[in-house]
């Protein structure tokens, strides 16, 4: 017997209501009306907003009404590194309690000096 009935996971938040299908998230207020529509994003409430994280990484905000109040932003950028082709040798000191060298090496590690892309 096939059944029509789709699973939801249901999830209470402030006064909201966060819907999943499975695939896709809504928000429904207390009185089960629609805040936002099915979405692929992850959906979470926070400091009196709605967080939407969409699944091209993109960032939006909602009042708790679901009017936009931000469209688009990102919550971390990082710097993209790449290796160059000079190579720095690191040398080491080993001292005893007295300041004195008693071990060092000399050109012992080879480390490949990376780079920020612009």
């Amino acid at each position: 017997m096939e059944s029509n009935i789709e699973e939801l996971c249901i999830v209470p938040t402030d006064s909201l209501w966060i819907i999943s299908n499975g695939k896709e998230k809504s928000v429904l207020n207390a009185n089960l009306e629609t805040v936002l529509p099915f979405v692929d994003a992850k959906i979470w409430v926070n400091n009196g907003m709605i967080e939407v994280t969409m699944s091209d990484h993109s960032i939006r905000t909602y009042s708790l009404l679901g009017e936009i109040i931000e469209d688009f932003h990102v919550s971390n950028i990082e710097q993209l590194m790449y290796d160059t082709n000079e190579v720095k040798y690191t040398t080491g000191k080993v001292y005893d309690d007295k300041g004195n060298v008693t071990y060092s090496t000399e050109q012992s590690n080879a480390v490949t000096i990376q780079a920020v892309a612009h």
